[in-house]
């Protein structure tokens, strides 16, 4: 796993990430500090890129491609950073190694076999849950089973639309989709049958296609995440992109944009923490995320409890049956949003908005030492608690200025410098 932070204002964009990566081998995991997770995404021009999830992209490692981008005489500015993020898609649509046809086949391959267990485990988990219910609906497991799919595929697929489409597939017809997938598609049929799973190809291949073309990457993306100047630009911006990978010309990926931050003179300065943020924004925010999170739960529950326990004192105390209806009527989600809203505009006020205000008055040397400390927080309190210690090694820090474009501050090297000047140009 990873954290990575960038931290914003007027004069610079500061990026930092740990160096860990987890390797798994079966049920076999392992952790090493070695990872490079920041780099340079052009020789010339004010603008970095750091990476979290995935490390590879169409089985090549992201650190390959960046180099390949930066090396094939892309020295051309661009106005925005915006500019910039969809000149770097455009080289991965036309880079002929994410192109190569076993590589897409082997990509679907697997964007399939995780589709297919993963309906089949909730379905599995659903029956034995119906089971342990006593669910008379049991007694015909195969009925029982086509409900359970056609219940997890509207889910699924429920979730699919709340997400989005990603661009490039705003035009892919499910048409095109199934005879360029055929090959891969008829394995999906086979394991079907042969497992005996409910439901027909047609389907399966239906409810595949719109989960393939939206947003809902099913976590098995990487995190880009876009930092500098455009030509144009005198303050820093930072552009979110999630992609997972490419089939038929197109590449299933999208702009984060509720995560995008833009430095203007109205908005002065930003802290962006990505991957493993919970001990960033618990810093930031005051509280837990998870421990925010479950307070708005259980206050949910207990209003609803009360109310129930409420209207049940009412009608065995002999109440006329229109003052139950009323106490009955009372809107205890508008209260419970109330709350919510309430909270968190007091965390906004009295935390983050400190904080935030701060970082615009932060000199580089200043926005250095925050970045590196919040990274190297993260990694404190997995060493110090009993998870997995998947944050750590050494920090890497990198400055991006419009005027001295891309230095870094702190950056791990496999090489000795002193023997390798050649490797410090290149970055």
């Amino acid at each position: 796993m990873t954290a990575l932070v960038g931290i914003l204002n007027k004069r610079a964009a500061v990026i930092a990430a740990d160096s860990a990566v987890t390797t798994t081998r079966g049920e076999t995991k392992k952790i090493n500090n070695t990872a490079n997770k920041i780099f340079r995404l052009s020789n010339t021009h004010p603008v970095g890129v750091m990476i979290y999830g995935n490390s590879e992209y169409m089985g090549i490692p992201w650190e390959v491609l960046f180099k390949l981008y930066r090396d094939t005489g892309r020295d051309k500015p661009f106005d925005t950073l915006k500019e910039y993020v969809d000149d770097f898609i455009k080289f991965l649509r036309n880079e002929t190694h994410c192109c190569d046809k076993d590589a897409q086949d082997d990509y679907l391959d697997s964007e399939i076999a995780n589709f297919y267990y993963k309906i089949k485990e909730l379905c599995s988990d659903d029956y034995d849950e119906a089971v342990n219910n006593k669910d008379p609906r049991i007694a015909d497991k195969e009925s029982l089973m086509k409900t359970l799919l056609e219940d997890n595929f509207k889910l699924l697929d429920t979730r699919s639309d709340e997400a989005g489409v990603c661009p490039d597939f705003e035009k892919h017809t499910e048409k095109s989709f199934i005879a360029d997938g055929k090959d891969v598609l008829d394995r999906l049929e086979y394991t079907r049958r042969d497992e005996q799973m409910p439901g027909t190809r047609k389907e399966w291949e239906k409810h595949f296609f719109k989960q393939m073309r939206s947003k809902l990457l099913l976590g098995r993306e990487t995190g880009l995440v876009f930092v500098g100047y455009g030509e144009q630009s005198i303050y820093p911006s930072l552009i979110p992109v999630n992609i997972a990978g490419y089939f038929n010309g197109k590449i299933r990926y999208y702009i984060n944009q509720k995560d995008e931050e833009h430095i203007t003179n109205e908005n002065n300065a930003s802290i962006c923490p990505f991957a493993q943020t919970d001990i960033m924004i618990s810093l930031l925010k005051g509280i837990h995320p998870t421990l925010a999170d479950n307070i708005f739960d259980k206050l949910g529950l207990a209003l609803d409890k009360a109310k129930q326990k409420m209207i049940e004192s009412l009608s065995s105390s002999g109440v006329a049956e229109a003052t139950v209806e009323k106490m009955n009527a009372i809107d205890f989600d508008e209260i419970d949003e109330q709350f919510r809203n309430d909270v968190l505009t007091f965390i906004k006020n009295s935390f983050t908005d400190g904080v935030v205000d701060a970082v615009d008055s932060f000199n580089i040397f200043d926005m250095v030492k925050m970045a590196e400390s919040l990274i190297s927080i993260t990694n404190l309190q997995r060493h110090f608690s009993s998870s997995e210690e998947s944050v750590g090694g050494p920090v890497d820090v990198a400055v991006i200025t419009k005027s001295e474009g891309f230095v870094w501050v702190n950056r791990k090297q496999w090489y000795q410098q002193e023997m390798n000047p050649q490797m410090i140009e290149r970055g």
